[in-house]
């Protein structure tokens, strides 16, 4: 017990007793507050007229202490106008600026003194928090480190309600931990890699980019699959089902180069404006074409001579349109006219005429040859070389590409012409069967070298009219925001921000007064000597 102050004498450390007095009344009127709060503060009353200022203040904090931190701030904030030494200067300021909420009247900048924190501890990183938390409730944007500060340190839920509210922008987010994740998910999804999906339990986005990858793959199955996922992927699928019932495809497709092998099967017969999609018209209808002299081949080995001869007519006709294309395409176009020139049903092919449609050209010529790369360079030169030479042997039975023969792509690997091969031997008879065995021979002559003058190529340049890979589909393009999976915040969690703030001022005001701190305690007040 401190001993009563001697008569007219002020406690140390006033000034006045107007000063005294003031200090005394809101001593008293703090001490009821927290006593009401259901918290002891006996010594605190009995010493308030006797006690020096600066045993007053380290009392009034430890008083304060065991209240929840807002309160505590609150109430050190309301006594501070009589009190005005209470608490340094820079928490006085944040104390009354917190018990209004509105942290905003601190200017940015304003912070601690250098080594006011202990160790590496940022004394100002829960006002900081706070600040930026009040800022994006009120729509006031802050800079993406402080939202990065918000969003590693804010209660989740807190989180969730602000993402929900459209407070937080979609910046980029580090992906360390699976919290980050969760937020990547929430916020930007389509920045969350495929393969870190399972360990969300994210499964309707896992099937979404499943999907896709299906799609970019040719499988049509995948259409109506596609539609419940997304908006975005909704209309995507509403799209392709139009195709798929008129037969035409939209310009706008044309130019998303991963959807050309699911069109190319549910509309493999529409016009293409060759104007306004080079580059979707080379592909589609080099493809075509070629497939059509395919056709016509498979057709040919089930003796359907009328049908085969309709399938290498269209294929004809459709060189005329790509003749309006790339260098690339006009080249193709010209071989195939050469290809389906020796193909010709008199015992005399065309082998001049042949010959004209792939002759060298300039480069002032609008086909120029120069233009191609150098492996269809080659390819046109050694298909001059079998004309040349089959012109010569005049074997018009010579079968000019055995992979093409049997319905296949030119070249096809061992096991694909092989399995292909077995099937048509069991369904042909006749000369049918012939023309397979001949075929096959064919292959395995070129296979050991011994073919002479070798297959005539079909395409000249393969790998350019690929199927696009799939690795290429724009799997994270549509995806929608993962679900929340908190519920709502909490009032508690909701002031988290301001109390970590608020525990902040109570700890420099214990600091600044050498009493310990933890939250939610009442340290022992000084020693009477303080008061002396």
């Amino acid at each position: 017990m401190l001993p009563a102050s001697p008569e007219g004498q002020l406690p140390g450390g006033f000034l006045s007793e107007e000063q005294w007095k003031a200090t005394v009344g809101a001593v008293q009127n703090l001490a009821q507050r927290v006593r009401a709060a259901g918290f002891p503060t006996t010594a605190l009353e009995k010493q308030a007229t006797h006690a020096a200022k600066d045993w007053l203040a380290a009392a009034v904090v430890s008083a304060v202490l065991p209240l929840p931190s807002v309160a505590a701030v609150r109430a050190l904030a309301e006594a501070l106008d009589s009190f005005p030494d209470l608490l340094p200067h820079l928490q006085t300021a944040r104390a009354k600026a917190l018990a209004d909420d509105l942290p905003g009247r601190i200017p940015d900048g304003y912070n601690s003194e250098p080594g006011a924190g202990s160790g590496d501890e940022d004394p100002d990183a829960a006002w900081r928090r706070y600040t930026s938390y009040i800022r994006v409730t009120l729509r006031i944007r802050v800079t993406d480190e402080a939202q990065q500060e918000l969003l590693q340190h804010l209660p989740l839920s807190v989180i969730d309600d602000l993402i929900d509210q459209g407070l937080i922008p979609t910046r980029n987010l580090a992906a360390a931990d699976d919290r980050s994740l969760y937020l990547r998910a929430r916020l930007t999804p389509a920045q969350v890699p495929t393969q870190l999906l399972a360990g969300l339990g994210w499964d309707d986005e896992i099937v979404r980019r499943g999907c896709i990858t299906r799609l970019a793959e040719g499988d049509v199955t995948a259409i109506d699959d596609l539609s419940s996922y997304s908006p975005e992927s909704g209309s995507l699928a509403s799209q392709l089902r139009t195709v798929r019932e008129s037969g035409d495809i939209p310009r706008s497709l044309m130019g998303r180069k991963w959807l050309w092998p699911v069109l190319e099967k549910i509309a493999p017969h529409s016009p293409v404006d060759l104007r306004a999609q080079k580059d979707f018209g080379s592909w589609f209808m080099v493809r075509r074409t070629i497939r059509m002299v395919r056709n016509g081949h498979l057709a040919q080995l089930h003796s359907e001579h009328d049908r085969a001869d309709m399938f290498f007519q269209r294929a004809w006709d459709e060189t005329r349109a790509l003749q309006r294309l790339t260098a690339a395409a006009r080249w193709e176009a010209m071989n195939i006219r050469a290809y389906l020139r020796l193909l010709s049903a008199s015992p005399n092919p065309s082998y001049e005429d042949a010959l004209m449609e792939i002759r060298p050209s300039s480069a002032r010529e609008r086909t120029g040859e120069d233009r191609l790369p150098p492996q269809p360079r080659a390819n046109l030169e050694r298909n001059r070389e079998v004309i040349r030479r089959l012109q010569q042997r005049r074997e018009s039975d010579y079968v000019l590409n055995p992979y093409v023969a049997l319905g296949l792509q030119d070249l096809a690997p061992e096991p694909e012409w092989k399995d292909a091969w077995r099937t048509l031997r069991r369904r042909l008879s006749g000369e049918g069967e012939a023309m397979a065995n001949q075929a096959k021979d064919a292959i395995q002559d070129e296979e050991r070298g011994h073919a002479v003058p070798g297959s005539f190529r079909l395409p000249l340049s393969p790998e350019k009219w690929e199927m696009p890979p799939p690795g290429n589909a724009p799997f994270h393009e549509g995806a929608h925001p993962l679900p929340r999976r908190t519920g709502p915040a909490t009032p508690d969690e909701r002031e988290y921000a301001r109390s970590q703030a608020a525990e902040d001022i109570l700890r420099a005001a214990c600091t600044g007064l050498g009493l310990p701190y933890a939250a939610g305690t009442s340290p022992v007040p000084p020693p009477e000597s303080s008061s002396k």
